[in-house]
């Protein structure tokens, strides 16, 4: 019926089961944003002002995680 269908991906599904999945302390999914963005401009900045400072976020892992959000992407893709 009308409540087993719902929308992902730009596709429509028949759904037969919800699962709701918690973790953390259910901190609003912007505000965990806003706190992470805020994290990473101090580590890059931090890391302007003194170069031996080892940044969290580089050139090169932030290219491997890109990747691999594409790799995951095409794979979830493929599944729908």
């Amino acid at each position: 019926g009308k409540t087993r269908e719902m929308t992902s991906r730009h596709k429509n599904w028949d759904i037969y089961q919800v699962i709701d999945l918690h973790w953390g302390d259910e901190v609003e999914k912007m505000h965990r944003y806003g706190e992470l963005l805020r994290s990473v401009m101090r580590d890059q900045i931090r890391w302007i002002y003194d170069r031996s400072h080892q940044r969290k976020l580089t050139e090169q892992n932030g290219r491997d995680s890109l990747a691999l959000a594409v790799r995951a992407t095409e794979l979830a893709d493929q599944c729908s």
